[in-house]
């Protein structure tokens, strides 16, 4: 409902986000360990107002070079890239 977009709008938290590296078993219980964050300025909030409210050109194609980033989300970023260039 538009009640519950508008709260994971300003909050910026849409979900766990994660990659799995190794297939295993976890249980309940288990300790994990963060090992690697290769771009700790880039949190998923940072990257959700990036598409919604991007605040430059410089800062999509920061977001762009991001490796990790899935294809579906880098599409976004692209959309939101070219839609800047186009305003200006």
């Amino acid at each position: 409902n538009e009640n519950t977009r508008e709260v994971i709008r300003q909050s910026g938290w849409t979900g766990w986000y994660v990659r799995v590296i190794e297939e295993g078993e976890i249980h309940q219980g288990d300790e994990l360990i963060l090992q690697h964050r290769p771009y700790p300025e880039w949190t998923i909030r940072r990257l959700n107002t990036l598409l919604s409210t991007p605040s430059s050109v410089a800062e999509l194609e920061e977001a762009l070079a991001i490796e990790e980033l899935a294809p579906a989300f880098k599409r976004s970023v692209n959309s939101q890239l070219r839609n800047l260039q186009q305003a200006a």
